[in-house]
């Protein structure tokens, strides 16, 4: 009875460690405020993107901010290489959303590790080969790729 309360302990603080990843083929990502999506059609990173609905949720880069923080990817695949999808990280404060990274990857990580005020987040993509993270840091204005790492999944 303990191990099985135990492995329900570990089980939902896992869970909770996890509860701040985006994943671009997550059932539950929906419709982002209007101005987030404006802000992802005028980037520069989107002219690829052009007939794509965007689909995203809300992730928390900072508990001491007024700004809320959206992840966004593009709706049904649209526009998707394998295992890889373009994922945008938007800042929005009142009305005013501004893309701060632009990226393709499978998984978004929000780490616990801060620089400038918003924590750092892990970027992963993979096939069954390989698995590739990139690790980027804010740096006041946007986030910038700190390492590149690459993993043989040895198959």
């Amino acid at each position: 009875m303990i191990r099985a309360l135990l492995a329900v302990v570990v089980f939902c603080v896992s869970a909770q460690c996890f509860a701040e990843d985006f994943g671009i083929e997550d059932d539950s990502l929906t419709d982002p405020p209007a101005n987030v999506q404006s802000a992802i059609r005028r980037d520069p990173s989107y002219s690829e993107y052009g007939r794509c609905v965007v689909t995203g949720k809300q992730i928390h880069l900072s508990a001491n901010s007024n700004k809320t923080y959206f992840a966004v990817t593009t709706a049904n695949g649209c526009n998707w290489g394998a295992a890889l999808g373009p994922i945008w990280v938007v800042a929005l404060d009142s009305n005013r959303a501004k893309v701060i990274l632009t990226t393709g990857g499978a998984l978004l990580h929000v780490e616990s590790h801060k620089r400038n005020g918003l924590r750092n987040i892990t970027v992963s993509t993979g096939s069954a080969g390989e698995i590739a993270d990139n690790l980027f840091k804010f740096n006041g204005r946007r986030y910038v790729r700190s390492s590149f790492r690459r993993y043989s999944t040895g198959r």
